[in-house]
This record gives structure tokens, sequence and C-alpha cells, in this order.
């Protein structure tokens, strides 16, 4: 089995479905990523792009493989729509996948809904799977287009490598406090989603497309 996870940013895969990604890893499943952007370009030319975290978190989930781009970051509505697809359709290409994380339609952050968009693109009239995950301060924001999961995955024993992942890698993207991006609420939002499935910890998707 082979999944292609589509990240506008790096980190927003492992914010989105690290866990999920860890467990499907240690299962065996081939994972690889594709950032857009460095993910730093709309916040001053001192801050440093993030492909190194990204990296050292694939190292933590277990990710085989990364693709990395430079798609204007929090610009990406400035990008024809068809030079995303190409890169998604390149990748389906090589890689195969039989499953596809993306970004939700519900998301605010604009490069978030372009990969989405472009990713309904590239996979039509195909037989891959496409699922939505959601972003902390992203997909929740958005009240106008709430964020519907209809899929839930249970990641008990793996929500410990989406922390370290997080706390590790991407430590310069948390928040403290009651903010949506902290350690403690993103960890207690997966207890929130396992209480739904009755299970310990669960990320929840949505099923964009499945063929069966």
């Amino acid at each position: 089995m082979k999944t292609l996870v589509l990240a506008a940013h790096p980190d927003d895969e492992t914010l989105g479905a690290g866990a999920t990604i860890a467990k499907f890893a240690s299962q065996g499943e081939l994972i690889k990523v594709v950032s857009f952007t460095d993910g730093a370009g709309a916040r001053g030319s001192t801050q440093v792009g993030r492909q190194s975290s990204l990296d050292l978190a694939a190292k933590i989930l277990g990710i085989q493989c990364i693709e990395t781009h430079n798609f204007p970051d929090n610009r990406m509505d400035t990008v024809p729509l068809l030079d995303v697809v190409k890169v998604i359709e390149k990748n389906i290409e090589e890689w195969k996948p039989q499953r596809i994380l993306t970004h939700s339609r519900s998301c605010l952050n604009i490069d978030h809904k372009k990969v989405f968009e472009a990713s309904l693109v590239a996979t039509r009239g195909s037989h891959i799977k496409v699922m939505s995950y959601e972003v902390p301060s992203s997909t929740e924001w958005n009240h106008g287009a709430p964020f519907v999961p209809n899929c839930f995955v249970d990641v008990t024993g793996f929500e410990s490598k989406k922390i370290a992942a997080l706390r590790i890698a991407y430590s310069e993207e948390l928040r403290s406090g009651n903010h949506p991006r902290s350690l403690e609420l993103i960890l207690q939002q997966m207890r929130v989603n396992g209480s739904v499935c009755c299970v310990a910890y669960a990320e929840r998707f949505e099923i964009v497309k499945e063929v069966m």
C-alpha cells in the first residue's frame, strides 16, 4: 500500500495526520510527503524555511520519501492551478499511490485551499482514495464551511509519535495556552476524536472520494 500526503507547508502533514502516518508506516505502508512551499515566505526575511524540519519529522513518523517545492508561501492563489496539478499528477504517475491525504476544502489558509482544489483535478477519473485532514487554527476557524469528518483512524499508541514530531521538528509552529496549536490541546483533540468512536486516540478525516 502506498499513501501520498499533500501538504501546503512543512508541518501540515504532522498537524493534520501525523499519528495516522506513523501508524500506516508501522504497518509497512510506504508514505511520501509532497510539500509545496517552504512555510516561511510570509513571515519576513529572518524566518528560515522548514525543509530541514520536515526531514526530522519524517524520521520520527516513518515517512520514506519527501519532495519539496518553492511555491510562494501564503500566496499560492497567485499560482496557476495547472502548475500545482502537474506536481500532483507527476507524483501519482511515479509513486502510484492507492490513497491520498490532502487538505480540506474548509481551511481558511489560501495555500491549503489551492492544494485541495488541485487534488480534485489531479485525481479526476482515478480510483485513488482521497481523504482530507484538518489543520489546527485553519480548518476549524472557517465557521462558514465546517469540516465534516466521516472517517476516524484509531491512532492509539501513535499519538506520542505525532506529539514528538511537533515538539522536536516544529516547535516554532506551536503555541501555548488555549491556542489550538498547543501540544496539550492537540493531544486532547485526539482524545476527543477517539471518544467519538470509543478508542483512546483518533485522527479524523473527510473521505472526498472512494471507489469500491
